[in-house]
């Protein structure tokens, strides 16, 4: 399985106060099933906080390649903002569908570039 997440989304997760641990439980609740799909291969997960439950912690918006890849798009606080809108929405469905068209070697030379960043997911 390939996690990966963009700089952005990368710059996000690090101010946040999620953890690697809560953040590895979330990707195997995604590769269980448990996000929510907005469709275009795309998924909005609930990951709690380090200290806290899923309810008030944070939302993310996902690529999920079924069983292959994952792609962190956007993180944000449940108290920051309650949903993404539909402009937002659009521009994630634009860009899953350029990592759709991206094959696993594609994806690498996009991580060895720093255009992705790798997050070393522990089963």
């Amino acid at each position: 399985m390939l996690v990966c997440m963009t700089r952005d989304c990368a710059k996000l997760l690090r101010k946040a106060d999620i953890g690697d641990k809560k953040f590895n439980d979330a990707i195997r609740e995604i590769c269980a099933g448990n996000a929510v799909s907005l469709g275009h291969k795309i998924f909005k997960k609930r990951i709690g906080s380090r200290f806290g439950g899923k309810r008030g912690g944070y939302r993310s918006i996902l690529y999920y390649r079924v069983q292959n890849v994952i792609v962190f798009m956007f993180i944000y606080a449940k108290n920051e903002q309650e949903n993404i809108t539909e402009q937002e929405k659009r521009a994630f469905i634009e860009l899953a569908g350029l990592y759709d068209q991206m094959d696993d070697a594609a994806l690498m030379k996009a991580i060895a570039e720093n255009k992705l960043v790798r997050w070393n997911y522990v089963e």
